[in-house]
């Protein structure tokens, strides 16, 4: 409500008049928090085919033969002339094993941060004022 000093009040001591007091709705906008929804960090797993190529080897049986000749000739004679015999070679091969251990990348951090804005609110307000009819009627404090 709205007050005025007295000493800026006309002094209607001396005539007879009804005072009637102005109001006027004063609309005041204020805030409230309110929950406007969750947001979630789900972690998962996806599984996936990796093909990566790898170069591996092998050992491949393969027989030599050579004729005999003056220098090679007292080793190829050394054992008994006619015989069975066996030799053998181990043959080895190289084969692709997969080690798999989990390796940190990155760390992931669901937060949140306040961020302002500005918003246009309208509202209707009401205020009185005041109408007057008679004769010889003025306002003198119009303006």
């Amino acid at each position: 409500m709205l007050t005025w000093p007295e000493s800026s009040l006309p002094d209607h001591s001396s005539r007879r008049c009804v005072p009637v007091g102005l109001c006027f709705l004063l609309g005041q906008v204020e805030v409230q928090a309110l929950e406007e929804g969750r947001a979630r960090l789900r972690k998962y797993v996806v599984t996936e085919e990796q093909q990566v190529t790898v170069p591996v080897t092998h050992e491949e049986v393969t027989i030599e033969r050579e004729p005999i000749t003056d220098a090679n000739r007292d080793d190829a004679l050394s054992g008994p002339a006619i015989s069975e015999e066996e030799h053998e070679v181990v043959l080895h091969e190289e084969q692709p094993v997969v080690d798999k251990q989990a390796v940190p990348v990155e760390r992931v951090r669901l937060g949140k941060e306040e961020v302002t804005e500005q918003e246009t609110v309208s509202e209707q307000v009401r205020q009185e004022r005041i109408e007057a009819d008679g004769p010889g009627l003025s306002d003198k404090n119009a303006g």
